[in-house]
């Protein structure tokens, strides 16, 4: 885990991890990188099987000082009701979460990490002054 991520941040110091959305594959994360000394929030798991500890209800309250987004494989679920994209992989959340509100609420430099994402995603990204890693690439 800390090789992967280490290649990924390029050495920057990560205090604070949020993720959002997945499913258990981010919950066994969240619970590692917890285990190792770090801050983790957890969003997007309001009816996962079990309580978590991590798990916070307001998406913008962690985001303002996490130093490290971490999203799920696939990035976005597509459904008839979002054909674009637009959504993303949460699962085990009460709602859709809209990928573009996660972006817009991050602070410009921040690193949100996923997998299989869109090129309208990377674009908003950018646009947003996110830096966006695609560690299916």
């Amino acid at each position: 885990m800390d090789n992967l991520l280490g290649d990924i941040v390029g050495g920057m110091h990560v205090a604070k991890f949020v993720i959002v959305g997945g499913g258990h594959q981010q919950v066994a994360i969240a619970e590692a990188l917890f285990l190792q000394g770090h801050d983790v929030a957890l969003f997007g798991f309001a009816r996962y099987e079990r309580p978590l500890a991590m798990q916070c209800k307001h998406l913008a309250h962690v985001l303002a000082d996490a130093d490290l987004i971490l999203g799920p494989t696939p990035c976005a679920q597509t459904t008839a009701c979002a054909p674009d994209n637009a959504y993303l992989n949460a699962p085990y959340h009460d709602i859709p979460v809209c990928i573009e509100d996660i972006l817009t609420q991050m602070y410009e430099g921040q690193v949100f990490i996923a997998g299989e994402v869109d090129a309208a995603t990377v674009a908003l990204a950018h646009a947003c002054g996110v830096h966006i890693v695609d560690i299916t690439k």
